[in-house]
């Protein structure tokens, strides 16, 4: 299972993929979960709310063994490219909801971004 919450601009910002109708090939179709924003500027409450009604009724229905976060924070208040305002405590929120998955075996790895 993956799932990337990601700004998009309707497929204009960088990478120009990840929109919703891309939900994996072959065997592992299905399991991509693709939540692109249509603008900048987005921040807590819109990925609380995927988190709420989107991300976590996914995962608790797949129950992953293990989650692995790949955290780019472009998302973060005050970056400039991802002109995003998600805020410390946002993503604090979000790890806790993800601590609840997998018996707490979550890894988390900063990646680009």
């Amino acid at each position: 299972m993956f799932i990337s919450l990601h700004r998009s601009d309707n497929g204009k910002f960088y990478p120009k993929s990840g929109f919703v109708k891309e939900v994996g090939k072959r065997g592992g179709k299905g399991y991509t979960v693709n939540i692109p924003w249509p603008c900048r500027g987005l921040g807590d409450k819109e990925y609380v709310v995927a988190f709420e009604t989107i991300v976590m009724p996914i995962c608790e229905e797949f129950n992953p063994d293990l989650v692995f976060v790949s955290a780019g924070f472009d998302a973060a208040l005050g970056d400039p490219l991802g002109g995003m305002k998600v805020t410390d405590a946002g993503y604090a929120y979000m790890t806790k909801k993800l601590m609840t998955l997998a018996n707490g075996r979550v890894i988390i790895a900063l990646e680009g971004g």
